[in-house]
């Protein structure tokens, strides 16, 4: 089980990690790419969340999607990209008040797949997406957002950061 310090550290470096994405596939493997497919699963058990799990799911699927379908239309090869979702959090003023836990994040592993052969290309790697951090406490508080709209940011930061780790900028 993560306690709340464990979890609001692994907020505040994957905010990190998402200001200093980098391309994680070789660049001459992912210009031949082109995305078909995004699946997404996770083996996060809590249930009551913000927002439904499986709503954070799907928007990951589809924002993952569009993001990733557009980038390299070009490709010769179809892939299927699979996101586990390892953590996903959604801010609300309360909790952010309290503990300063204001961002919104979601911690993601994604692999890449030969839609016609099935085999797995290159490693698996780690990607996050995050809200802007307002700063602690109760003025933090004072910016989060609708937990809709929270999950939209967050959402948007993941599908362009799977995006530039994949293609580059």
């Amino acid at each position: 089980m993560i306690n709340r310090r464990n979890f609001v550290l692994a907020g505040v470096f994957a905010v990190l990690a998402g200001c200093t994405q980098q391309q994680l596939v070789d660049a001459g493997t992912a210009s031949n790419l082109r995305v078909a497919e995004v699946s997404v699963s996770t083996q996060v058990t809590r249930e009551n969340t913000a927002i439904p799990k499986q709503q954070i799911l799907d928007t990951v699927q589809t924002k993952s999607f569009s993001r990733l379908s557009s980038a390299n239309r070009a490709g010769g090869r179809p892939v299927r990209v699979h996101v586990d979702v390892v953590q996903f959090h959604i801010a609300n003023p309360a909790l952010a008040a309290l503990i300063g836990a204001d961002t919104s994040t979601i911690n993601t592993e994604v692999s890449l797949f030969d839609m016609k052969t099935g085999a797995l290309i290159g490693d698996k790697f780690e990607v996050h997406g995050a809200t802007e951090n307002y700063g602690i406490g109760i003025l933090g508080a004072a910016f989060i957002r609708t937990p809709k709209k929270e999950l939209d940011e967050a959402t948007d930061s993941l599908a362009n950061n799977m995006k530039i780790a994949i293609f580059g900028e």
